[in-house]
């Protein structure tokens, strides 16, 4: 019986509409409903990293000063366009409580840095978070890729005379510095026992920027591309 009124229902408002009587209004209201963040790759993307440092022979480079503005980097060679997700680097040696650094990432096809690729993003980090290979996410900002990429870490707070030392390994570069002057408020301390081999810098004609081939410093990306 409710089934045959509902039917008998409708079938008079059907009559209703089709004599020419508006229908009834139904009440509409929004509301907002949470989402999960859903990651989708297409099948033909892969994700690829760039400027591992594997088999090579561990080392480490310390900068003279510790200079806000001093940058330490690295080429990474793309052999295809990609979207930069994150890049990592190690820290060889701390004495600092925290740092506060810049990732900055440089169009490459010149044999120096060139313009800047990244917005500003700027990173503290604490020294328990130096212990493990630090990875900062940097797909928010799409940063897309064509050909080869310097990325480099600046200092931006100058921490005081102590000891700061970045990864590296004995595996042709380039790597890339800024050394700027400085003093003792800022010297950079060499790790206890360590030793300095002579690099041999080639310093920019136009730019603070100066390279060498003798290692590489231990900074790499993950790109997303086109799998070929």
């Amino acid at each position: 019986m409710r089934l045959l009124l509902t039917t008998l229902g409708l079938l008079a408002a059907s009559g209703q509409h089709a004599a020419g009587q508006a229908a009834p209004a139904t009440p509409l209201s929004q509301r907002q409903v949470p989402l999960s963040p859903v990651r989708v790759v297409a099948p033909h993307l892969r994700r690829r990293v760039v400027g591992g440092l594997s088999g090579a022979r561990p080392t480490f480079f310390w900068a003279d000063y510790n200079t806000p503005g001093n940058q330490v980097g690295r080429r990474l060679a793309l052999r295809r366009p990609g979207w930069l997700e994150a890049v990592s680097f190690s820290v060889a040696a701390c004495s600092y409580d925290s740092l506060f650094l810049r990732v900055q990432v440089y169009g490459g096809a010149q044999e120096f840095p060139e313009a800047p690729l990244l917005p500003p993003v700027a990173v503290r980090l604490a020294r328990a978070d130096l212990a493990r290979r630090v990875v900062l996410d940097l797909r928010p900002y799409h940063v897309w890729l064509v050909g080869d990429a310097v990325v480099a870490l600046e200092i931006l707070r100058a921490p005081g005379p102590g000891t700061l030392a970045f990864g590296a390994a004995m595996m042709p570069g380039p790597s890339y510095e800024i050394d700027l002057p400085g003093d003792s408020t800022n010297r950079n301390i060499p790790p206890r026992g360590a030793s300095r081999r002579l690099v041999p810098w080639q310093p920019s004609p136009t730019t603070a920027w100066r390279k060498t081939n003798l290692f590489s410093i231990d900074i790499d990306a993950t790109i997303l591309q086109e799998a070929r």
